[in-house]
């Protein structure tokens, strides 16, 4: 019974230390202290290139995507209108990876197992409009969506095949290919799209956040295949 009452006394005291600091402003309209506020962020991702091989490329018969990690570094600047609303943009530095698997069938019976790993990086620029909720006197919810663009460079695809015909003979070749650039580059380097997210503010200086960014071009290169980037995002950072 003691130990029962001890816990309820801690609840209540600990509900009673939060209380003074919960009547934060939810939307505060006010001017803030100051518009232009940099800050600094660094985090990890999780990334993958998706595809429609199996409709573009004839007799694979199975394609499978796997995500991959990387990591995200960068700078930003908030243009602050009111506490309540800022603009966001910034650079970041994201390298990125992901594999796939396709499983050809032909026509002779020959049967084909492709593993592809791709890594590129990636100089990114978002511009978000941010909406700023008080939650508490220290703590501040950010609620952001934008476009952003990014120019890619570096970065290759490998693959190995695996091949075993009717007579059972079993070969493997193994290729490398530029991501950008050559004949057999796999990706045009300029992507744009949309990210959105939401973020936690604490005591107007430490960040973390998670977002999502949905690429809306077609950045394969072959003709008539059809691929989007989509990454994940996570971060910590410091306001200056």
């Amino acid at each position: 019974m003691k130990t029962k009452l001890r816990a309820v006394v801690l609840t209540l005291a600990a509900v009673a230390a939060i209380a003074p600091a919960s009547r934060a402003e939810l939307l505060d309209t006010s001017r803030p202290e100051r518009t232009f506020v940099p800050g600094v962020r660094a985090g990890f991702n999780v990334s993958t290139l998706t595809n429609n091989y199996t409709s573009a490329i004839p007799n694979m018969t199975v394609s499978d995507n796997r995500w991959g990690n990387g990591v995200n570094v960068g700078a930003v600047v908030d243009i602050r209108f009111r506490n309540f609303f800022a603009v966001q943009t910034g650079l970041y530095l994201a390298t990125r990876g992901n594999s796939y698997t396709g499983v050809y069938l032909d026509e002779s019976r020959e049967l084909a197992v492709k593993k592809g790993n791709l890594t590129t990086n990636y100089l990114q620029l978002p511009i978000l409009a941010s909406l700023r909720l008080g939650m508490y006197d220290k703590a501040q919810l950010h609620l952001d969506l934008g476009p952003y663009m990014a120019w890619g460079f570096g970065g290759e695809e490998k693959t190995k095949q695996w091949t075993a015909t009717v007579n059972n003979a079993l070969t493997m070749t193994e290729e490398k290919h530029d991501y950008y650039t050559g004949s057999n580059a796999l990706c045009n380097r300029y992507d744009w799209g949309v990210k959105t997210g939401a973020g936690l503010q604490l005591k107007g200086k430490f960040y973390l956040g998670a977002h999502y960014q949905y690429g809306l071009r077609n950045v394969l290169r072959m003709a008539g295949h059809s691929g989007h980037n989509h990454m994940w995002t996570f971060t910590a950072g410091y306001d200056f």
